[in-house]
């Protein structure tokens, strides 16, 4: 896969491993470039998305989005679109397999959505999410 940053980017969704898909993706044409830079947004990863819009502007790109999406920078807890659908299939008692066949994306996916809802929730368990959901308003 050396050199090849489709395959690179294919194996790593394959593998369930988005942070790594959007490295690969980081190296690829505009296009890649900004399917990546919207992963690290819905991961939450701040540092990495900051440095891709530079490497982006260094390389030409323009009329690059500035941070998060408009539905996140909406919600209370800066949760994505995709965190929001996890954090609620998670609150109807669907298991991580069962949300990652409800949406199509692999287990490890649903556990770094799972992750970024845990973090930016400020809680350390599933329960205490749904927990903080309910009593915010969140689902």
């Amino acid at each position: 896969l050396s050199g090849d940053w489709r395959a690179a980017a294919a194996r790593w969704a394959e593998m369930g491993a988005p942070f790594e898909q959007a490295m690969a993706l980081l190296l690829g044409d505009e296009a890649a470039q900004r399917e990546a830079l919207a992963i690290f947004e819905d991961l939450g990863a701040r540092a990495i998305a900051q440095h891709a819009r530079g490497l982006m502007r260094e390389s030409g790109v323009s009329h690059i989005a500035r941070g998060p999406r408009q539905a996140t920078r909406a919600n209370q807890a800066g949760l994505t679109q995709r965190q929001m659908e996890v954090l609620e299939l998670h609150e109807r008692g669907f298991s991580n397999k069962k949300i990652a066949a409800h949406l199509t994306i692999s287990p490890k996916t649903v556990d770094h959505h799972v992750s970024a809802v845990l973090e930016k929730l400020e809680v350390i368990s599933r329960g205490e999410a749904a927990a903080a959901a309910r009593a915010s308003g969140l689902v």
